[in-house]
């Protein structure tokens, strides 16, 4: 379950924020303070419920205008498979349209959907109206079931359509939707202390926190177990967190700094006497580690309540439970350096009104938009916690992407940087080089440690590649091809940046030409050899020195190839079109970085 879209029309700072779309798994709306943040927030949660039309020169041009705007907000939240199959098996008292005059095939056809599953888009639409009695009202949203992939989606909006008084489907849907939807804001909340019970489902308010997590301990040791791990993640001078009845009905939360075996429970501090993120975060791990299906969690400023290291910590937690949608409000840049997002959006203040605007991290120009709007620098967002060390800049600029590709979250405190004279990883100091990055790494220093170093492989021989691996103590790693060239040598992504660099060429080149080229020639860049035809020749060719000859001789020397340009264009061309071995290739190194 997640939140697809939302639109708010005349709210506060807000005319028309047009449809933002969002995506499962991490979310970033940034922006200055007072831009609307808190805004957006409101209308994701249940806040944005009264009138508050937006005011400005345009909508209010002298002191006696009345205001004529309405608030209204559109959202919409979209559920997949079993899911669907567990809300429509609960729904029983819902009066059901007939579909065709037929009511039993409408029967039929939600009782399939039970057992299939599917996709099911609920949209609420909300329009908050001032009346001359009341500030405001509330009147009932407007729900509607506005696509489902089930069997036959035309036929299925209509089988979920509500007759008379009676519950439709749609409304029933999102009463399951909307507790589900968690909200978490910059305020103390008072969930310290709560009453018994039975349930495990955390409330949208957390106010039951003490109740469920009292029931998790008592029931599910393990599970209990893996939360309080997050939360020592997040908090490490956190030793344990307990739950205690303290009358008849009512428990209350304490969290531990000493050795909990020394059963020392006289010195555990209420929940309510420690920090203000504590209790935040408690709440937002229990539902990330505890929901049996995808959350909602939506968290403004939490730079507010929690300080940098532990809102990096939190976003890594974030991206191992990606199955949930989390929607974050900020001003810092802590987000860019941290968060995996799926999805970033601008919020900025213009003369009249505030506007939303979607930026791509990987454009130049919306990165520095981004930097620009909250006030940072790159080395204010960058600074890395462990270094990938590569061979050269073409693997500095490549890795990235490909570890990106395959997860997102596997550069989040990681910076692969380039050894700064590769020449001298082919002499005879080798290993001397290799140790002295080792020990400005490992040592007390203002370095970040190193994580791996990843090195091509060569023509080394066996003892070089093991000397080279001892002085790194454990961390060097050679690419299991030649070089990362050897990796880029394919017919369509060349013949690609061929025809974008050669303007001078007769006509285009073809992948055809580049397949015969290498055919005929590839053999002079192997050792022995070595055909293309022939199963090591990938691993075994100098790669960049055929790239080199290849460019330069199908373009009658017009275009060379440049390994830092034309490196990164040609990987990301393979990517986009889901090249095995560069997936092979972006798991390897995402393995060699140790678990979190």
């Amino acid at each position: 379950m997640w939140i697809q879209s939302l639109r708010v029309e005349d709210y506060k700072r807000f005319r028309d924020t047009g449809t933002i779309t969002f995506s499962p798994g991490m979310n970033i709306i940034v922006g200055q303070n007072d831009a609307g943040k808190t805004a957006l927030m409101e209308a994701l949660g249940s806040t944005a419920r009264i009138n508050n039309p937006h005011k400005s020169v345009a909508t209010l041009p002298s002191q006696a205008s009345v205001p004529r705007g309405q608030t209204r907000i559109t959202r919409s939240v979209r559920m997949e498979g079993d899911e669907i199959r567990e809300v429509l098996a609960g729904l029983v008292r819902v009066q059901i349209g007939t579909v065709q005059g037929n009511e039993q095939w409408a029967i039929d056809q939600l009782n399939e959907a039970k057992r299939s599953g599917g996709t099911l888009i609920v949209e609420e639409k909300l329009q908050v109206e001032t009346s001359m009695r009341l500030a405001s009202m509330h009147p009932n949203p407007q729900l509607t079931v506005i696509a489902a992939n089930l069997l036959h989606p035309n036929d299925f909006n209509g089988v979920l359509a509500g007759l008379g008084n009676q519950p439709d489907y749609a409304g029933a849907l999102w009463s399951y939707v909307s507790p589900r939807i968690y909200e978490f804001r910059t305020q103390r909340y008072n969930f310290a202390i709560g009453n018994t019970g039975t349930s495990f489902e955390l409330a949208s308010d957390a106010t039951n926190l003490a109740e469920v997590l009292n029931n998790l301990q008592a029931s599910n040791f393990y599970r209990y177990r893996e939360l309080l791990d997050r939360v020592r993640e997040v908090f490490p001078h956190i030793t344990h967190v307990s739950v205690r009845q303290i009358d008849q009905s009512r428990l209350r939360i304490d969290v531990w700094d000493t050795d909990p075996t020394l059963g020392r429970d006289d010195l555990a501090i209420a929940l309510s006497e420690s920090g203000t993120g504590i209790g935040q975060v408690l709440a937002m791990l229990y539902v990330v580690v505890t929901a049996r299906f995808p959350r909602i969690i939506l968290i403004d400023e939490p730079h507010s309540f929690l300080h940098p290291g532990a809102i990096r910590k939190l976003f890594e937690i974030f991206g191992r439970y990606a199955q949930h949608q989390y929607i974050i409000t900020t001003h810092s840049p802590t987000a860019l350096g941290t968060a995996a997002a799926q999805r970033m959006y601008i919020v900025r203040r213009e003369p009249e009104q505030s506007v939303v605007s979607e930026i791509d991290m990987r454009n130049s120009a919306d990165l520095t938009a981004f930097l620009t709007e909250v006030g940072a620098r790159l080395s204010d967002v960058y600074g890395p916690d462990r270094i990938l060390w590569c061979e050269g800049k073409t693997e500095e600029l490549c890795f990235p992407m490909i570890m990106r590709s395959v997860s997102p979250a596997s550069l989040i405190g990681v910076e692969v940087l380039a050894v700064a004279h590769t020449a001298d990883l082919d002499g005879r100091h080798a290993e001397k080089i290799v140790g002295m990055y080792h020990r400005l790494s490992a040592g007390a220093s203002l370095m970040p440690p190193a994580v791996a170093f990843v090195l091509d492989r060569e023509n080394r021989d066996a003892n070089t590649l093991k000397r080279l691996q001892e002085a790194g103590r454990g961390l060097v790693h050679f690419l299991p091809r030649r070089m990362y060239e050897n990796f880029l040598l394919d017919s369509e992504a060349i013949v690609t940046v061929l025809n974008r660099d050669d303007e001078g060429r007769a006509c285009d080149h073809s992948s055809n030409s580049v397949d015969e080229w290498m055919a005929a020639n590839g053999a002079r860049f192997s050792p022995k050899g070595i055909a293309v035809s022939d199963a090591t020749f990938a691993e075994k060719v100098d790669g960049a020195n055929l790239l080199a000859s290849l460019f330069s001789e199908l373009t009658e020397t017009r275009a060379r190839y440049d390994k830092t340009k034309h490196g990164p264009l040609m990987t990301e061309l393979l990517l986009e079109r889901g090249s095995r071995e560069l997936t092979d290739l972006g798991e390897w190194l995402t393995e060699l970085q140790p678990t979190v």
